[in-house]
């Protein structure tokens, strides 16, 4: 092989590396864990759009009711779905330009998995908003991958219902269920199928998987 040969071989050569470092570098990291203006922007119009419940479909996993306290749903939480849910929950909210002014003076780098639970008990347990209290305990709720990934941080919030009493003319406020939040940086979580599994504390299982190649 002559020298322009060889040299036309090596550039052929070079550039399959590079392709395939650049694919293999945007198949770990397909879903958005770093948003751009252009993410911004989507987010801001699907989550005031018509299709914000069907976007949000594929983040979760809805489970059949039951009676007591149940597990009613397993789903996740990615900066860009973050971003869509936080416009969707402010309604008339901020302008175009400073909803990403804001996002990019504080940018989300976190990736959240929620387990929500159903009450339907007259006396709801206690260490609801506690994530460590001995009822949060009592479920073994944990994301792996290849294998298990910790979270970096846990927090629980009880999720109230006011309904309007019309013999006292006042709200009362009732227990309808709690949510259950395993923290983490979006660096810990590669795009690849991510195992999300439950266990009950009477011994009963459940799971969801999802692609995060397959989503943003």
């Amino acid at each position: 092989m002559n020298s322009l040969g060889r040299f036309s071989f090596r550039i052929l050569v070079g550039a399959a590396v590079v392709g395939a470092l650049t694919w293999s570098s945007s198949a770990l990291f397909a879903y958005h864990q770093q948003l751009d203006e252009s993410d911004i922007m989507s987010a801001y119009n699907l989550g005031h759009g018509a299709g914000f419940q069907r976007f949000l479909a594929d983040y979760e996993k809805a489970f059949p009711p039951a009676t007591g306290i149940y597990v009613s749903r397993i789903s996740i939480r990615t900066p860009f779905c973050n971003l869509v849910q936080l416009r969707h929950q402010q309604a008339g909210g901020p302008s175009e330009m400073s909803f990403r002014d804001e996002y990019l003076a504080h940018p989300d780098t976190s990736f959240t998995a929620i387990l929500s639970l159903e009450i339907q008990v007259a006396r709801p347990p206690s260490g609801l908003d506690n994530p460590r209290s001995a009822f949060w305990k009592s479920f073994q709720f944990a994301l792996s991958q290849d294998d298990p990934i910790p979270p970096r941080n846990l927090s629980a919030v009880p999720l109230i219902l006011s309904s309007y009493d019309a013999v006292t003319q006042k709200y009362i406020d009732q227990v309808a269920g709690a949510e259950l939040y395993l923290q983490f940086d979006v660096n810990d979580i590669p795009s690849k199928r991510t195992h999300l599994k439950v266990t009950a504390p009477d011994g009963s299982e459940l799971s969801a998987d999802f692609d995060l190649a397959a989503l943003r």
